[in-house]
């Protein structure tokens, strides 16, 4: 791959990293705002964090085979461990399945007497709130920066500070490499606004 491809090929993900942690800062944002605290906007911000989160993991971790080249060579600069939330497909499980979340609130509605989406204060606060008859559309909680849904009858969770901590280490490491890259070839020049 040369430098041009490579430097391109980081931008894109360096954009996806940005994006994301631009997501969670707003969340963070209305999170210590007790005006905004409860607003709806909060999942949209949430979801576009975890959406260009997903996005970054595909770069890295595609297990396709077409995409051989490119996450050999972002693995080998980003250096994801095993450990790495990325590696856990909560969060492109939840956007990839969330239409389906509906169906089963739908469709088995006679099981549930009510829908969970709010912003707790603690896993001691949801699980006062929760019980088997209510569906857990969305809950984050404050105290433990953990969102918690439903698929089907499984509750599921994530843990969001490990994923903002690991995409602020790859957008560390991109920046040093993009930066690497400008000063040292004379492959291509940029043109910036």
């Amino acid at each position: 791959m040369d430098n041009l491809k490579k430097y391109s090929l980081l931008d894109e993900v360096y954009s996806h990293c940005i994006a994301s942690l631009r997501g969670f800062i707003l969340v963070e944002d209305q999170l210590t705002s007790p005006k905004e605290i409860q607003n709806k906007i909060i999942w949209i911000n949430l979801q576009t964090a975890l959406v260009h989160g997903v996005i970054v993991a595909n770069y890295i971790l595609s297990p396709k085979k077409k995409a051989k080249n490119r996450t050999n060579y972002l693995q080998k600069i980003l250096r994801p461990t095993k450990e790495s939330p990325l590696y856990t497909r909560n969060a492109r499980n939840y956007l990839i399945h969330i239409d389906e979340k509906f169906d089963h609130w739908i469709n088995d509605n006679d099981n549930y007497n009510g829908m969970l989406e709010s912003v707790l204060k603690d896993r001691k606060s949801f699980n006062y709130l929760q019980d088997s008859k209510k569906f857990v559309r969305r809950v984050l909680l404050l105290k433990e920066r953990i969102f918690i849904y439903q698929v089907n009858t499984e509750i599921r969770e994530i843990e969001l500070n490990p994923v903002v901590e690991e995409l602020d280490e790859i957008r560390k490491k991109i920046e040093k490499n993009l930066n690497d890259l400008e000063n040292g070839s004379n492959d291509f020049y940029l043109f910036r606004p």
